[in-house]
């Protein structure tokens, strides 16, 4: 167990084999904190880096243990592939002269077990420790890692309330004693039976588990149904008098009833857990996660009217109850709640059962139909119908459509359609049938107004500047900003929409009425990519998706008057699609991923090296052996955080909080904090404090890099007046930067601008076409052989060639350029062998001898939710 409590517990385990100061790898041991079946731990001190980790090791008597020592290298590894927030994170793997040892992060607070000695949990903290423990599921049940001995013993919940999973795959081996003893109450051991052995604790394991019988992840919900139960009661769920009995109590009886103040709905979510057969439970923790977030909404512990709760039955009952009888109490509760006030019982209900991403989706004018657009399992994007009550859903055939923009009240489609001449527009197309009709070029977003005549159509590109028109050609907003999802009002008299400045800045909400008068109603949502937003069922509020505080997601809405509410809580990453006449919303609930991935030196095989949830590539050292990443999701933080990662696999190692790139030689990292105005900072990536540096009258940064000799900095910025420009600064001696383009100019996110020599750059100019602009100053010149649609990626040959790009839906063509006699030859293709729900890759990088590379890429998983009860 890796815990910080008090070390004079020591004194009541085993005798322990290492003393302080004992040395394994850079490690040096400290103090002891405990001792287990399968090791040792210690709290130790990282040599390296100066940080306190705890260490934990295999004791000596297993040196000749084989199979034991097998075991402790496989949780090392297993350990090392799992990355996220509520896992508990491994630094390293060491052996000296025998001696193995894991090295861990250290965690101050307590396990679950001891959170439990005080008795039962309220629901509502229950439901919120119970969430984080699927959320960790999930990301090991995505590495295909079964746990297989989830009990409180192995749950650690911190000073700061985030809940960690301990001793991923470590199957405990010392059997049972014969006779009666109660395994309930002993944690740390395991059943063998003459089926074979069964690792784990017996109060804890589902029934195929107990029968010697393969498990899968869905053994794992198993489990954590009995933890939850375990929080809600006070006591084990299972716990008989004797290890027999509980195994029969698991096979063959209904779980305790649960107290009177349980709210049903988070009565018949354990109920599915502890189902006996496991097709019949949650069929992934994801799933799992969804349902418990929803019971954390303001109205998803909702109580009857008068707020008694009155005796009722145990959880099993309830869920054989019937769909009769569910439909009843949810209508009661929606009838009740108008009628006295009380929120009613929020409900949802799955739409859709592919594998992919939805790319939007709205309600046709009868509210019964569904139409939405989807890539499933890698195809590409299409538009589908479904209906409210059905599973499956059918392709409407619609040729080169990508993406569904509206629905009119006379059920005319707008959507993006591929022109012959290969170019995106936007068109009209009737439900009932006929061939798409295009209507402008380049759009980027529309809404059909009212009357369905005249709609509001978004144009311009991100990074390049926008504008939004209603009716079609007349201009109402024109700004450097990055405008997305716009949406008429009911009444046709405003335009709502998500505004953001650059990727340093959060989201704003901001309306504009047909006088071209713009407000922003609430601003600085901190959402990696914009959630979705829609005008209430009355038209009075905007809706919208969003966090600002730590990771917590909300459906918000907010009044033309900028008067904000929250709608009800919602799982991470959730985006609304739209919202009917009657109330009705649909919402995605979205799975993204931000993932890394490296060809390391000498190898021939691709390797995942995505640490947290958003994995970015911030830079690969031109021996391939180490790449830097940047992680600008929830695991990263509020202002994103940078690591670096051997590209061999090792444990990454957090170098800074902020984002950049790495320097050429890999010795320090340009770092931007997300702040208004933005920070930055040059950190080293060994021992050194970070120092920040003078940005003058920038205030926003949008991408940056390292000049070849590792001492000036390049990046997008942007003053308080103005676009983007390109600004040089000095990395050695820190003074304003310089801005060396006029507006307009940007650089391109994950490339490496500058040339060998350091005296050329290549840039976006003001039309979005790239060039090549001297860094001393000078005209900007047209790159010879670059096509329309080509990126530059980075130079080669010593500045002979150029990497150039031309991203597609799935896949990233490179092609090398000669800028001598403008020759291209295919150079690599660049694609993850997963294609479902991929987003475009985001950035690539290449060793200057073109055999090692890595790239990171986007990927949304997405399921379509029909929610009834919001108001």
């Amino acid at each position: 167990m890796v815990t910080a409590k008090d070390t004079t517990k020591a004194k009541l385990l085993v005798s322990l084999s290492l003393s302080p100061g004992t040395r394994i790898g850079p490690f040096e041991v400290l103090t002891p904190l405990g001792a287990g079946g399968m090791g040792e731990v210690y709290r130790a001190k990282d040599t390296r880096l100066g940080r306190t980790v705890a260490l934990k090791v295999l004791p000596e008597s297993f040196f000749e243990d084989k199979e034991r020592v097998a075991r402790f290298e496989r949780e090392a590894k297993l350990l090392a592939s799992l990355s996220h927030p509520n896992i508990a994170a491994l630094y390293s793997f060491e052996e000296t002269e025998g001696r193995h040892g894991i090295a861990m992060e250290l965690l101050e607070g307590e396990t679950l077990r001891e959170t439990l000695r005080g008795g039962a949990l309220p629901p509502g903290r229950a439901v919120e420790i119970g969430s984080q423990i699927a959320r960790g599921l999930a990301a090991a049940h995505a590495k295909g890692i079964v746990h297989r001995d989830l009990k409180p013993e192995n749950v650690f919940v911190t000073k700061d309330r985030r809940v960690k999973i301990l001793d991923f795959g470590l199957a405990k081996l010392s059997p049972p004693k014969d006779g009666g003893e109660d395994l309930t109450s002993a944690g740390t051991r395991s059943l063998l039976t003459e089926a074979g052995a069964v690792f784990g604790t017996v109060g804890y394991m589902s029934p195929e588990q107990v029968r010697g019988e393969s498990v899968d992840a869905r053994s794992d919900l198993f489990a954590l149904g009995t933890i939850l139960c375990e929080m809600l009661m006070g006591k084990h769920v299972f716990r008989r008098g004797t290890a027999a009995d509980t195994v029969s109590a698991i096979l063959k009886e209904d779980p305790s009833e649960l107290p009177v103040h349980v709210p049903a709905s988070l009565a018949r979510v354990v109920s599915r857990l502890l189902e006996k057969m496991p097709e019949d439970r949650f069929q992934s923790a994801s799933d799992l996660v969804f349902a418990l977030e929803t019971l954390s909404s303001p109205s998803g512990f909702a109580l009857p009217a008068g707020g008694s709760v009155r005796p009722r039955r145990g959880p099993l009952a309830l869920a054989l109850g019937g769909a009769l009888a569910a439909l009843a109490l949810v209508v009661a509760a929606f009838v009740a709640g108008k009628r006295l006030g009380v929120a009613p019982v929020v409900t949802f209900k799955r739409l859709t059962f592919q594998r992919g991403r939805i790319l939007s989706a709205r309600f046709a004018p009868d509210g019964q139909t569904i139409l939405y657009a989807a890539s499933w399992e890698g195809r590409k994007p299409e538009v589908y119908s479904t209906r409210v009550g059905s599973t499956e859903s059918r392709p409407l055939g619609l040729p080169d459509v990508s993406d569904l923009f509206s629905v009119s009240l006379s059920a005319d489609l707008l959507v993006r359609h591929r022109t012959a001449e290969g170019k995106d527009a936007l068109a009209e197309v009737p439900l009932s049938g006929g061939s798409p009709r295009d209507l402008v070029e380049g759009a980027a977003g529309a809404s059909w107004a009212p009357d369905g005549k005249v709609f509001a159509v978004l144009l311009g590109q991100w990074g390049l500047g926008m504008r939004l028109e209603f009716p079609a050609g007349r201009v109402l907003v024109t700004t450097k900003d990055n405008l997305s999802v716009p949406a008429v009002s009911p009444d046709g008299r405003h335009v709502a929409f998500l505004s953001r400045a650059d990727i340093s800045s959060g989201f704003n909400v901001d309306v504009v009425d047909t006088a071209g008068k713009r407000r922003t109603l609430s601003k600085n949502w901190n959402f990696v990519f914009p959630a979705g937003l829609a005008w209430s069922p009355k038209g009075d509020e905007v809706w919208f998706a969003g966090d600002r505080e730590g990771g917590t997601r909300w459906l918000n809405a907010v009044s033309l008057a900028g008067r904000e509410r929250v709608v009800t809580r919602l799982p991470d990453d959730v985006y609304l699609h739209d919202v009917f006449r009657d109330g009705r919303a649909l919402l995605a609930r979205e799975v993204r991923r931000h993932s890394l991935v490296v060809l390391p030196p000498g190898e021939t095989s691709e390797r995942d090296l995505s640490w947290l949830d958003y994995s970015g590539m911030a830079g690969l050292t031109a021996d391939g052996r180490q790449v830097a990443i940047v992680e600008f999701g929830e695991g990263g933080g509020s202002t994103y955080s940078t690591y670096l990662r051997k590209t061999d696999g090792s444990p990454a190692v957090k170098i800074a909080e902020g984002a950049g790139p790495l320097s050429p030689d890999g010795r320090f990292v340009f770092g931007v904090q997300r702040a208004q105005p933005v920070k930055a900072f040059i950190a080293p990536t060994g021992p050194g404090a970070k120092r920040e540096l003078p940005l003058g009258r920038v205030v926003s940064m949008n991408y940056s890099e390292w000049f070849p000799d590792g001492r000036s900095l390049i990046f997008t910025g942007r003053e308080t007046e103005g676009g983007t420009r390109v600004y040089t600064g000095d990395a050695v001696n820190p003074a304003e930067p310089r801005a060396i383009t006029p507006e307009g100019f940007s650089l391109w996110w994950g490339s490496l601008p500058v040339s060998p020599d350091g005296k050329t750059f290549f840039a976006m100019d003001e039309k979005g076409r790239p060039v090549l602009i001297p860094v001393g100053g000078g005209q900007a010149r047209e790159i010879p052989g670059v096509l329309p649609g080509d990126e530059p990626m980075q130079w080669m040959d010593g500045g002979k060639t150029l990497l150039v790009k031309r991203p597609g839906a799935l896949s990233l063509a490179v092609y090398r350029l000669d800028l001598a006699t403008r020759a291209r030859t295919l150079f690599r293709e660049l694609a993850p062998q997963d294609l479902a729900g991929m987003g475009g890759i985001a950035g690539a990088r290449f060793t200057p001898d073109g055999r090692s590379y890595a790239y990171s890429y986007f990927r949304t998983l997405s399921d379509l939710y029909l929610v009834e009860g919001l108001r």
